[in-house]
């Protein structure tokens, strides 16, 4: 068998849907462990805690989430603590580490994904991630887990966080978020077809579906995320065509006179990220859910669009919304 556990699975029990989440954690440190972000006290950082897990728990439908893609963490222990409060005892880890760097007392924040181990095993070598120059954040990390008793039940999991245009030229920053595209889709297209056909990528990409990094060139850019299911669904596509059903939440939820109703209340937000954070508007849909082709047409999971929700951040935790799915 290709795939190593952390406990007993009875693959044949298991039932899906599988449900999956993603949160930017906006700076997830243990007390003091950054000289200028995170909590400053146990107090503060076991409050932050609990609203993350609760954020995390309501955009899953008040349950947790089987799979957990996290930006922002500063710790292993960080992420470790997070999933005891999400779900005690239930979540295996994966952590991408964080880079050296030149300020100690500047450390910077890492990757984690939180599986619950028996619901989903991590294969033995199915882990990539990549290289950043001159102690910078990891930008991405992916991990192949085991669904099945089928060497073909197989799914990738990449969690991201791209560059930001936060104290940048826009530019320059888009240049760098191309780069991670072409880095995820060269390395999915180095692998066989059976391993890199099913490809669920989420996170905080730091740009809108619309945006450089995901129309450009496939022959070239080797990573197209698209809004139109025929062309992601159709013989002839290219392994990394994504689907990304985010493109629909981009835009007003409901019909303008709707809205001019007593005691109007949007039926969904906007967006996951607002550009004018006081206000909450300006909205912008930096993170976001993508698949490939095969969870869209019935192996080893399918896609289940009506099952996307956004959820805002419970007690001022975070500067995202949550994101989260089902696939059956």
């Amino acid at each position: 068998m290709p795939w190593q556990s952390n406990a007993t699975i009875d693959f044949e029990s298991i039932q899906m849907p599988l449900q999956l989440a993603f949160l930017n954690c906006y700076n997830l440190y243990e007390p003091s462990a950054h000289s200028k972000r995170g909590p400053r006290t146990q107090r503060g950082y076991t409050s932050k805690l609990s609203n993350l897990a609760g954020t995390i728990r309501q955009a899953a439908g008040n349950q947790a989430p089987d799979v957990v893609g996290l930006c922002e963490v500063g710790s292993e222990q960080a992420a470790r603590d997070l999933a005891q409060i999400l779900d005690p005892g239930t979540y295996a880890v994966v952590w991408s580490d964080v880079p050296s760097t030149t300020k100690p007392n500047e450390p910077q924040p890492g990757l984690v994904i939180l599986y619950k181990f028996r619901r989903i095993s991590r294969t033995i070598s199915g882990e990539m991630k990549d290289s950043p120059q001159n102690g910078k954040r990891h930008k991405w990390i992916a991990v192949e887990f085991q669904l099945g008793r089928k060497l073909t039940d197989i799914v990738w999991i990449v969690v991201n966080h791209w560059t930001s245009d936060y104290k940048r030229r826009v530019s320059a920053a888009e240049a760098l978020r191309v780069t991670s595209a072409k880095e995820i889709g060269m390395h999915f297209l180095s692998l066989t077809s059976t391993s890199a056909e099913a490809v669920i990528l989420l996170g905080d990409f730091n740009c809108e579906p619309f945006a450089r990094p995901f129309v450009g060139d496939p022959r070239t850019d080797r990573l197209y995320a698209v809004r139109e299911r025929a062309l992601v669904i159709r013989p002839s596509n290219q392994l990394m065509y994504a689907y990304n059903p985010m493109w629909r939440r981009m835009g007003e939820p409901d019909d303008y006179e709707v809205s001019l109703q007593n005691n109007y209340v949007a039926s969904r937000p906007m967006g996951t990220y607002p550009r004018d954070k006081k206000r909450q508007s300006g909205w912008q849909t930096l993170d976001q859910i993508m698949l490939t082709k095969r969870l869209m047409t019935g192996g080893p999971l399918q896609l289940l669009e009506s099952s996307l929700r956004v959820h805002p951040p419970m007690g001022n935790c975070s500067d995202h919304h949550a994101v989260c799915v089902s696939l059956t």
